[in-house]
């Protein structure tokens, strides 16, 4: 041990030569990027030659979080089940973090992220953070997520200061904020991210050079501003926008964005036309949105490939007649997420797919306990789906239109490969239910475990009928 090589004991007891020490550097830098970051550090007191090969090659990213840092495999199972323990660590953190930063060596970092529950209170932390991981870092990557899986502790959002991140050269490409609140200053600044929309009582502001360059911009449960305007950032390929408050509208003007998530309650209005190679879309189908989805698509998003369309409303009641939805013949995926307690509507369905002629995969979530049974009937003629290979449908309950629904998937779409259905075990609960005065329809969902034999027998024996000899069909318990 007196010259500094760490000594590995023998399985009889015996000292013997240092086996990793026989390891050339290249394997020793990629087990060091395999350790989590505490773990990693901790290799420095093995030896001289761990040290000099954390200095040589330092990570390329840095993650400081309470599973990275603290918590073990086991502890993170009891947090996740139980309570995340974030005040009892906040201390510990902060110093953690505040010392590394302080005494580390390195120049560059590609992803710099803190995980942790912070608020207002801890903004000098934080702006110090920022300022090291753009101007002495010099990241591509930012990741700030400032609040826990559990929301254990109910803070002031952190202000984000823009300015911040600006520097000489910047490399900033990607930006993931998360419990954030963007104020008037920063907004409306000579410098800011982003700027409220232009409107007669207030200039365009520009924004500062180390944004430009941003391809990814994410924001999650932030306190954003009424309305904004993305059209600075020109560069921008991705934006998410999911579970902000505050927000209204917004402005996009971006030629070369491809993804697009805007997931807000309640719905926001959104124009497309700026965004004219748009991909992938994710977005609420709410009373306008859904009409939207039917109706103008495909005149502004000629592109679009990929579609998912989530709603809390009665979707039964904002689904267009045929005669107003205008085909999108470029989208080949969609899902469908209606969550809302509902009664099914065969013909509203039906005309949602006539928009997509030339789908190929389908996924449908519905939780529709009941049946219209004055619906119209299913067009006839020219609603065959010859391209689609692969049909998902969940919260299935088995009722008569339901699988009226699923024959005439079988019987139309031809090149069908696969069904799936996920069936919801309450069907036969809520139909034979004599709900009492006052019980409502989410109190006689509840109860039912499964399904009996014969229930699945009659449903795959009328599905038998439609079945063809290459079409893959499970009936699953969801």
């Amino acid at each position: 041990m007196g010259d500094g090589r760490f000594q590995t004991p023998r399985i009889s007891g015996k000292e013997g030569p240092d086996i990793f020490n026989e390891l050339p550097d290249n394997v020793l830098h990629n087990m060091l990027s395999r350790l989590r970051l505490r773990d990693a550090v901790c290799t420095q007191i093995l030896s001289p030659r761990w040290r000099k090969l954390w200095d040589s090659k330092p990570p390329s990213a840095l993650e400081f979080s309470l599973t990275s840092m603290f918590l073990t495999a086991k502890n993170k199972v009891y947090c996740e089940k139980y309570r995340w323990p974030c005040f009892d660590y906040r201390d510990r953190f902060l110093g953690a973090v505040d010392q590394f930063l302080k005494s580390y060596k390195g120049t560059e970092i590609d992803l710099f992220k803190v995980h942790f529950c912070l608020g207002k209170e801890y903004a000098s932390h934080v702006d110090d953070w920022i300022k090291i991981a753009a101007q002495k870092f010099g990241v591509r990557e930012l990741s700030l997520r400032l609040r826990c899986p559990k929301q254990c502790v109910h803070l002031q959002k952190y202000i984000f200061d823009g300015n911040l991140l600006q520097c000489e050269g910047s490399k900033l490409d990607t930006l993931i904020l998360d419990s954030i609140q963007f104020e008037g200053l920063i907004i409306s600044g000579p410098q800011s991210l982003l700027h409220r929309a232009p409107s007669s009582s207030r200039s365009v502001q520009r924004t500062p050079s180390c944004f430009i360059n941003l391809t990814v911009l994410k924001l999650s449960h932030c306190m954003l501003p009424h309305s904004l305007s993305f059209r600075p950032l020109v560069n921008l390929v991705e934006l998410l926008i999911f579970m902000c408050t505050r927000i209204r509208g917004f402005e996009l003007c971006n030629p070369k964005m491809k993804i697009l998530t805007c997931v807000t309650s309640p719905p926001i209005s959104m124009n497309l036309k700026g965004v004219p190679r748009l991909l992938d879309l994710r977005c609420w189908a709410g009373k306008t949105g859904l009409s939207f989805v039917c109706s103008e698509l495909a005149q502004q998003v000629p592109s679009l490939k990929d579609l998912r369309a989530y709603s809390l409303e009665n979707w039964v009641n904002f689904v267009p007649g045929i005669e107003k939805i205008k085909a999108s013949g470029t989208v080949t995926s969609l899902v469908l997420v209606f969550d809302l307690i509902t009664k099914f509507d065969i013909s509203k369905i039906v005309t949602i797919l006539r928009v997509f002629p030339n789908l190929k995969q389908l996924k449908l979530r519905l939780n529709c306990p009941f049946d219209i049974e004055q619906g119209k009937a299913i067009p006839a003629g020219d609603n065959v789906h010859e391209h689609l290979q692969e049909v998902e449908i969940s919260g299935f309950y088995g009722t008569r239109k339901q699988i009226e629904f699923v024959i005439y998937l079988l019987n139309q779409a031809s090149s069908l490969k696969k069904l799936i259905i996920f069936r919801t075990c309450t069907q036969l609960k809520v139909l034979l239910l004599d709900e009492s005065p006052g019980q409502t329809t989410r109190e006689a969902l509840r109860g039912r475990r499964s399904w009996n034999d014969g229930e699945l027998e009659n449903i795959l024996t009328r599905l038998s009928s439609a079945k063809k000899p290459h079409v893959e069909v499970k009936v699953e318990d969801a």
